[in-house]
């Protein structure tokens, strides 16, 4: 961070929803410092990909109310860990139930997560 905020680059962090609990401190000077924070699952030992839909919607949710909870403000992006697509993405993204493979809505967003408009 210090190679970033010296050449006056935001980045992208990808953050985990247990970090936001672990350590709201860090996650908060990030924020403030005006990186970008997107969510990247509860924690990276989780494969998305093996939860059924609830469980996993369940876990994205309360992963982006943690990080909105320390920051004020909810992530514009998702990032799954193992950078995978997962069944809530494929299964819904046509009907936007749930966001879909797309560049993120925020114009000021550097991300091309997954969006979070809609969980």
């Amino acid at each position: 961070m210090d190679v970033l905020n010296r050449n006056g680059v935001k980045g992208t962090i990808d953050t985990n929803g247990r970090i936001a609990e672990d350590f709201p401190d860090a996650l908060k000077e990030l924020h403030a410092a005006g990186h970008e924070i997107v969510g990247h699952g509860w924690v990276n030992d989780t494969a998305l990909s093996s939860l059924d839909a609830v469980k996993e919607k369940t876990l994205i949710k309360r992963t982006l109310d943690a990080i909105a909870a320390v920051t004020g403000k909810r992530p514009v992006g998702w990032v799954s860990p193992g950078i995978e697509s997962t069944n809530i993405h494929s299964a819904t993204s046509s009907t936007k139930e749930y966001s879909g493979p797309e560049t993120c809505r925020d114009p000021t967003s550097r991300s091309t997560a997954w969006s979070t408009a809609n969980p």
